[in-house]
């Protein structure tokens, strides 16, 4: 299973993909979407090229039909858009004055934009779109990538309202890609502080004398953005201190014991995918190493549920009975020695 840690590559990926599509959605003014198409490669001058200028008579002509296409214009770092207005049969493209608010969303319907656009008749000018060069009567407009937040994706919606002076109203929405978002470093900060302001301190406390001490920090819920979808997990955050005077090979094995007898099995999250992670492995003595270990749940999770968390330690059977060493506030299970931390009271 992959995790919203690593979809900033596939977001990079979609842009490798994507960039510079055109999508284009059509609508009528009951606000229903009845076609999508793409064109792969989009124009890239909104000047009027074509010596062609609407005339009176498309202002005689009633808009009933609006055509929206966007598209990412990587040189400028912006954003483009532009529609298209006709009669409702399509047969007679027209313009008219109006204000367009445009609103960007993330796959994960953050805000990424919201703006105005005062649209004059006088600005409509005839292009050349797409492969076939088509001519179409189009008014365009910029969106500069410094004026949009962060999201966390790459791709997104774009939506666009167009009110008429004369109290026509279209909305029309078309996807988009090359959006800013937010980097690894960013993601576990507002992951982390979401989560702390939640999350459950417990400072419980064991340890294997001249050998290590594990606390457990704190626990609590962690939603996150995972692909298309968000997905929550229940968090504990662990310190692991060598106290001894060896090298120690520490992996914590989780899982935990609920009071209706079944059991959660950890969700591997490495480090490389999320900093924050516990990272498993040798600990030199006087180090400490501080991490979250993840849990996956169900829908209905209850935290009162919760009975007991085991987690491994390096001591074994042989250790205590041939070497000698001093089991501590372990309890042996098999051939290993192990930590359990009771739950049973958390709310």
């Amino acid at each position: 299973m992959k995790y919203v840690f690593v979809f900033l590559v596939l977001g990079l990926v979609l842009v490798t993909l994507f960039s510079g599509c055109v999508s284009e959605s059509n609508t009528q003014d009951n606000l229903n979407v009845t076609n999508t198409t793409q064109d792969n490669t989009p124009f890239s001058d909104l000047k009027d090229n074509s010596n062609q200028s609407n005339t009176n008579n498309n202002n005689n002509i009633k808009p009933e039909w609006i055509n929206l296409t966007a598209y990412d214009d990587s040189g400028q770092n912006e954003i483009v858009f532009y529609f298209t207005l006709s009669n409702e049969d399509q047969s007679v493209e027209t313009v008219s004055d109006g204000v367009a608010t445009v609103i960007i969303f993330d796959d994960f319907n953050n805000l990424i934009y919201k703006g105005t656009f005062n649209v004059s008749s006088k600005d409509f000018h005839y292009n050349e779109i797409g492969i076939t060069k088509m001519k179409k009567l189009i008014w365009a407009g910029r969106i500069s990538m410094q004026d949009m937040n962060k999201g966390f994706s790459s791709s997104g919606n774009l939506k666009l309202n167009f009110k008429t002076n004369d109290q026509i109203n279209f909305d029309v929405s078309t996807s988009v890609y090359a959006l800013p978002e937010f980097n690894d470093k960013e993601l576990t900060a507002i992951y982390d502080s979401q989560f702390l302001k939640i999350a459950k301190d417990l400072n419980y406390v064991k340890k294997i004398p001249n050998h290590l001490r594990l606390t457990l920090d704190r626990i609590g819920l962690q939603t996150i953005f995972e692909y298309d979808k968000t997905v929550t997990y229940l968090r504990l955050d662990i310190t692991v201190e060598n106290i001894g005077h060896e090298t120690i090979s520490y992996y914590p094995n989780p899982k935990i014991l609920t009071k209706d007898s079944k059991q959660l099995e950890d969700s591997y999250i490495s480090s490389l995918d999320y900093k924050n992670s516990f990272d498993s492995g040798e600990i030199s003595p006087d180090v400490i190493k501080a991490g979250a270990i993840f849990f996956e749940i169900s829908d209905d999770f209850n935290m009162n549920n919760l009975k007991q968390l085991i987690l491994n330690t390096d001591l074994t059977e042989y250790d205590v009975i041939y070497d000698g060493k001093n089991k501590g506030d372990t309890i042996k299970d098999g051939y290993n020695y192990v930590f359990k931390f009771d739950l049973s009271d958390l709310k």
